[in-house]
């Protein structure tokens, strides 16, 4: 199981690559804002104001009256979706946004591009650089799916939306957008999905990464049974590893460790709706492997006890009597 559990961090590690740690804007951001980020399908269109009934250009007023209930509007160009104001229309009059814990960055010597950026070495831990909405932070730390902290820091860059027809960078709720129905998902930290009702994009059925994990929020629960678990055991036995450089600029340089979705299209680890490893569905395998040989090695050992006694028990049967 000791190295069970060594392949499950080394294979995780290298699939979290790309998701989000970068959380706010830097001084220098405005200087590059225009960088290439790459090969992503999405785009980076102005967004126009709203007209009536829509978002108003710039955050209101808390208290302020409004129209329609339930509109929600969200300003500002940090690329911590939680950092942003969000506004909601309640009872005709708009709320105070509630804001987590955002503190100002330091500053930071931002290299000219994204592609430059990433995996290069900084100097100052917590400082950011944006590139079309699309950070990089400066530390030595990754905070998914299990944070670690080691080594040198450099600058980490989430990569861009690969979702065709998706901004590159998480837009606003409550911002113009074309493709009704059209959900798009940022980054490893949730919630940070959107999805485009009605011209704007909405935070309707916000996506949490980190799966929600309690009773309460489940239906149609069913358990395992012991064939199940070691059919699922089976499946990831017979997962076929490879490695691999990413396409996009920024993330190239380092081969990655992991399995291709094309190679596991039914796996419960496979996400093919948005091109992802399904990270939770994945250590469940894993967790699916660890009981299977768990069981193994308990039928081993009653099994060597078994032999043991009966060794015993036979020696004792044709011992030389005195």
């Amino acid at each position: 199981m000791h190295r069970l559990a060594h392949f499950a961090l080394v294979t995780l590690f290298p699939l979290a690559v790309g998701c989000g740690s970068g959380t706010t804007v830097s001084p220098d951001a405005g200087t590059t804002g225009d960088a290439p980020v790459g090969d992503s399908p999405g785009t980076d269109a102005p967004i126009p104001d709203a007209g009536p009934g829509g978002c108003p250009s710039a955050a209101p007023t808390a208290g302020a009256s409004c129209t329609p209930q339930g509109l929600a509007c969200q300003h500002g160009d940090d690329p911590r979706p939680r950092c942003r104001p969000l506004y909601t229309c309640t009872a005709g009059r708009w709320m105070s946004p509630q804001l987590g814990d955002c503190p100002t960055p330091p500053p930071a010597m931002c290299p000219a591009t994204r592609d430059l950026a990433s995996g290069q070495a900084c100097s100052t831990e917590g400082a950011y650089c944006t590139y079309q909405g699309i950070p990089c932070e400066c530390t030595n730390c990754i905070r998914y799916p299990v944070e670690r902290c080691e080594g040198a820091r450099t600058w980490r860059c989430e990569a861009p939306s690969m979702t065709v027809g998706c901004p590159s960078a998480q837009p606003n709720v409550g911002s113009a957008c074309g493709r009704e129905g059209l959900e798009c998902r940022y980054g490893c930290e949730g919630p940070r999905q959107v999805t485009c009702r009605s011209g704007r994009w909405s935070n309707e059925g916000a996506f949490d990464q980190c799966p929600i994990s309690r009773r309460s929020a489940k239906r149609d629960i069913h358990y395992l049974t012991e064939r199940e678990v070691e059919a699922l055991a089976r499946e990831l036995q017979r997962l076929p590893l490879a490695t691999w450089e990413y396409r996009d600029p920024a993330l190239q340089g380092r081969r990655r460790l992991g399995f291709l979705l094309d190679d596991a299209p039914g796996s419960f680890a496979s996400d093919l709706e948005h091109g992802q490893v399904d990270l939770y569905g994945y250590t469940s395998l894993l967790a699916a492997a660890v009981q299977s040989q768990g069981r193994e090695l308990s039928a081993l050992r009653r099994e060597l006890a078994a032999l043991r006694a009966q060794g015993h028990g036979h020696r004792r049967d044709h011992a030389p009597t005195r």
